[in-house]
C-alpha cells in the first residue's frame, strides 16, 4: 500500500486526471507544497504577477481548453482571487481551487491570514470544503472534479492547512474519474419530440434568428451551432455574424 505526505498526494491524483498546467503564486503556506512539486512533478507552474491576474487565467484557460483549470493560492493572498473566481462563477466555468492557510487549531489565534476562507467562497464556488486528514486527499480530488464538471460546471474551493502538506496517510484509492476530466462531463439529452418541435418552428420561421450564449460555449457547440445558422438563415439570403 502506498503511503504519501499530502503534497504528494495531490500531485498525484491531479495527474491522473490529466492536469498539466496550474496557476498561481507562492507563500509561505505552500512552501510545503512546492518543495514536493519541484522534486516529483511535472505539472507546469504558471507563475503570474499576482493572485488575482492566476484567477483570471485559470478562468480562460477552462474556457479555451475545455478542461477544468486548476489555481492555487497561499493564505496571505487568498482574498485576491475573488474577482476571477466570482467571474468563473457568474460564467459557468470550472476551476480547482486550491488556497493554502494555517494549521486549523490556529484559525483562533487571529493570525493575518487566519480568515475563514471557507465562509469567503462559499457564495461564489459551487462547494468548498477543507483537508483534515491526507487520507481523504484522493475522494475529495475526485469529488471536486465531478462536482466542478457536471450539472451547472462552476469553481470549487479546496481549503489546505500547512500541516497538510508534510502529514503521511496510506493511500489505497489513488484513483482518478475521467470523466471528469473534461467540462461538460456529461452532456444532458433534449426530448425528442422538443427537438423535433423547434426543428418544425425553424423551418416554418420567415425571418429566423438565433441568439446564442455562453450555454453554446460551454456545450462545445459552436460548429454545430453555426451550420445550423448558415443552413437556416444564411440559405434564405440572412446575415450569419459570429463573435
Amino acid at each position: 500500500m502506498t503511503t504519501l505526505n499530502g503534497a504528494q498526494a495531490l500531485l498525484r491524483m491531479l495527474e491522473l486526471h490529466g492536469v498539466t498546467h496550474v496557476f498561481g503564486l507562492p507563500g509561505e503556506t505552500t512552501i510545503g507544497w512546492y518543495t514536493e512539486w519541484r522534486a516529483h512533478s511535472d505539472i507546469a507552474f504558471e507563475l503570474t504577477r499576482d493572485e488575482r491576474t492566476a484567477s483570471y487565467a485559470a478562468e480562460a484557460y477552462a474556457k479555451i481548453t475545455g478542461r477544468p483549470a486548476v489555481l492555487e493560492a497561499p493564505s496571505p493572498g487568498v482574498t485576491h482571487c475573488t474577482p476571477g473566481i466570482t467571474k468563473a462563477f457568474l460564467s459557468l466555468v470550472p476551476v480547482i481551487f486550491f488556497s493554502s492557510d494555517i494549521p486549523i487549531n490556529q484559525e483562533k489565534k487571529h493570525g493575518l491570514t487566519g480568515v475563514d476562507q471557507t465562509a469567503l467562497y462559499q457564495s461564489i464556488c459551487k462547494e468548498s470544503f477543507v483537508v483534515t486528514k491526507v487520507s481523504d486527499i484522493p475522494f475529495l480530488l475526485r469529488r471536486a472534479f465531478r462536482v466542478a464538471t457536471s450539472g451547472r460546471p462552476a469553481p470549487v474551493h479546496i481549503r489546505v492547512p500547512i500541516n497538510i502538506f508534510g502529514e503521511e496517510a496510506a493511500q489505497p484509492n489513488m484513483y482518478p474519474e475521467p470523466d471528469y476530466s473534461a467540462y461538460p462531463a456529461h452532456r444532458p439529452v433534449a426530448d425528442h419530440g422538443k427537438i423535433r418541435a423547434a426543428i418544425d418552428a425553424l423551418l416554418a420561421a420567415q425571418r429566423p434568428a438565433i441568439v446564442c450564449g455562453q450555454g453554446g460555449l460551454i456545450s462545445q457547440a459552436s460548429r454545430a451551432i453555426r451550420a445550423l445558422a448558415l443552413r437556416v438563415i444564411g440559405g434564405r439570403g440572412g446575415m450569419v455574424r459570429s463573435r
